[in-house]
């Protein structure tokens, strides 16, 4: 058996016992689930990096998103409030659309 120990999407259990396989899994509890939720950000951005410019891109894209979703529900934030100080930082701070790179202050 391949080993994981990491965070999945709920259906994936399911779908492997579908096409013939098994696996064991254990529900987390919240805070440790956030835990997972925050390696699991990491393992798609590291996958998301090969991607860019290609087709592929917008799926780990979506994989980051669904996570962030999860880790707003568990910190019992809605995406709408999420997105209210996304734009509210976007106004005081800026964005990241003009790629500045801060190499150092005084």
């Amino acid at each position: 058996m391949k080993k994981y120990n990491k965070i999945v999407r709920d259906n994936i259990p399911e779908i492997i016992k579908e096409r013939g396989g098994k696996c064991s899994f254990h529900l987390a509890r919240e805070m440790d689930a956030c835990v997972y939720l925050v390696d699991k950000i990491k393992e798609e951005a590291d996958e998301l990096m090969p991607m860019l410019n290609r087709n592929g891109a917008i799926d780990e894209l979506a994989d980051l998103q669904e996570i962030i979703v999860a880790l707003a529900k568990k910190q019992n934030y809605t995406m709408e409030q999420v997105e209210k100080v996304r734009l509210l930082k976007r106004e005081e701070r800026g964005s990241f659309d003009k790629n500045i790179i801060l190499i150092e202050t005084d």
